[in-house]
């Protein structure tokens, strides 16, 4: 998992996941277990975004004292952030139900 285990609510999340997963294991992936994986994961992302967002700044900066031309960073950076998005997009994508 992309996120550490910080904090009691992190751990009770998690708790709550294995709870209902081995309560109901026919039901495979629910929309609470999707919700709750989402809403844990959104904070790393931001995390994430903010700080590419301060890398693209100092490497502009530095492109431009350096006189180097900064048109291919932002491209960059959208790529990357898209690249990241989709993958955690497809881990959070609703697992088939288990048919029994």
């Amino acid at each position: 998992m992309a996120y550490r285990l910080t904090n009691a609510s992190d751990w009770w999340v998690e708790i709550q996941l294995v709870r209902i997963e081995l309560r109901v294991p026919e039901y495979g992936w629910t929309t609470q277990k999707i919700l709750q994986h989402v809403l844990l994961d959104t904070p790393s992302l931001a995390f994430f975004t903010t700080y590419a967002l301060l890398v693209l700044f100092w490497a502009e900066i530095y492109y431009q004292a350096r006189a180097v031309s900064t048109d291919g960073l932002r491209p960059s950076f959208f790529t990357i952030n898209g690249v990241v998005y989709a993958i955690q997009r497809a881990w959070d994508k609703e697992l088939p139900k288990k048919k029994g």
